[in-house]
């Protein structure tokens, strides 16, 4: 394996020679060649002032290509057209070379016309478009003297007037709508409008639900606030408290609050407002007899007070239940609850828990062990509030029998 490793090598090195030599010889004769037909870009000349110190002088010539300035001017034409040696191109053309032959071509742009003129003032050449007309310098000169200022600023009063022309005053628009059954009024005029319909008090139910509605739109305007409550508006719509239709109240609440809401220095009606609330929410509205909020605490009580509830209980035979689930129950969650309910009702049903006076001597002692060794386990208090209850319960009971 070894030999052969080493003939590959050999063959290797052997083909870059050749290639190498083939490269080199090509070179040289296409260097001779140039020099025998100068064609190349660079001449060897003999230099005959040659001494021992030169190792050898390369000079290169450049071939100066000159103008000739008798060559007639490039027509360029809408085909093709050679441009001869020595010819100008005029800009604005398509123009095209042969790669191989170095002949060059060219022709008018696309949609061109040949209306044009040719100029040429030495290095500079254009074409002039002959159909456009041009005016020569006399001829501009004598139309400028023609032009005389004009000041077209316009006039400010008569700015004005076109403006007038086109809008209309407001008492000018007033006396129109009043001509065709129209009137403008503002927010204050419809306030007291809609406030002196509403004191009539002679309104049904679809007469009172645009007047309150519009009513609450404009209140949230505090000088509309102002004269609305200035004229009455207000007692007014709190009378309609009353009313037997829901969305009527409703729209009653929402007028108040709007009127309020701009008027928070009325502190009376803040209060006012407050207590219609509260009686709204638990009581039937026939029974409401004050507006002030100390009121509504003393009616809610004497409402409350009316109804005997624990008489009530007692003629129902609850107070005989309590006592049968006395002596029924299991848990310390149910003792608890029926003790505190024998406690709420033991001046009511007292001669009725009095057959338990036993059962509840006994849980007396079972509940003062518990609470003692609750407190002695650093427990929480629950055993101790249920003796606790119990005696109370105990102590009332043994109370009234004395």
């Amino acid at each position: 394996m070894s030999v052969i490793g080493k003939g590959v090598k050999i063959a290797h090195i052997l083909g870059v020679i050749i290639i190498s030599t083939v490269f080199l010889y090509n070179l040289n004769v296409k260097s001779e060649a140039a020099q025998h037909h100068g064609q190349g870009a660079l001449t060897v000349v003999e230099d005959l002032n040659q001494n021992d110190d030169d190792d050898g002088v390369v000079s290169v010539e450049e071939n100066e290509i000159t103008e000739d300035d008798n060559v007639e001017p490039f027509e360029p034409t809408d085909v093709w057209k050679t441009v001869k040696k020595g010819q100008k191109i005029p800009p604005g053309l398509h123009v095209r070379m042969d790669m191989k032959t170095g002949e060059k071509q060219a022709k008018l742009m696309e949609g061109s016309t040949t209306t044009t003129e040719q100029w040429d003032a030495g290095e500079n050449i254009g074409i002039i478009n002959t159909e456009k007309k041009r005016y020569s310098r006399d001829e501009l000169k004598a139309a400028l003297k023609d032009f005389k200022y004009k000041d077209e600023t316009p006039d400010e009063k008569a700015k004005d007037d076109e403006i007038k022309k086109k809008f209309r005053s407001y008492d000018e628009l007033k006396k129109a709508m009043q001509e065709i059954n129209m009137s403008v009024k503002t927010e204050g005029e419809i306030v007291t409008e809609l406030t002196e319909k509403l004191k009539t008090g002679a309104l049904n139910t679809e007469e009172l639900k645009p007047i309150l509605t519009d009513l609450e739109y404009y209140l949230h305007q505090i000088d509309s606030a102002k004269i609305f409550v200035d004229l009455g508006g207000l007692e007014s719509v709190l009378k309609l408290i009353n009313n037997t239709n829901d969305e009527i109240r409703e729209s009653v609440i929402y007028t108040v609050g709007a009127a309020l809401q701009r008027l928070l220095y009325y502190s009376y009606m803040y209060q006012l407002l407050v207590s219609i609330v509260s009686l709204l929410k638990y009581f039937d509205y026939n029974k409401i007899q004050s507006t002030s909020t100390d009121h509504v605490q003393i009616e809610r009580s004497r409402q409350y007070n009316e109804v005997k509830l624990r008489e009530s209980m007692s003629a129902s035979g609850w107070c005989t239940l309590m006592t049968s689930l006395l002596h029924s129950m299991s848990g310390h969650d149910s003792v608890e609850k029926v003790i505190h309910a024998m406690t709420a009702l033991a001046n009511t049903c007292i001669e009725d828990f009095s057959p338990a006076k036993p059962k509840l001597q006994a849980l007396l002692t079972v509940y003062h062990q518990l609470a003692q060794d609750e407190l002695k386990d650093g427990a929480d208090d629950y055993y101790s509030s249920i003796y606790s209850t119990l005696q109370i319960l105990v102590s009332q009971i043994y109370q009234t029998d004395l």
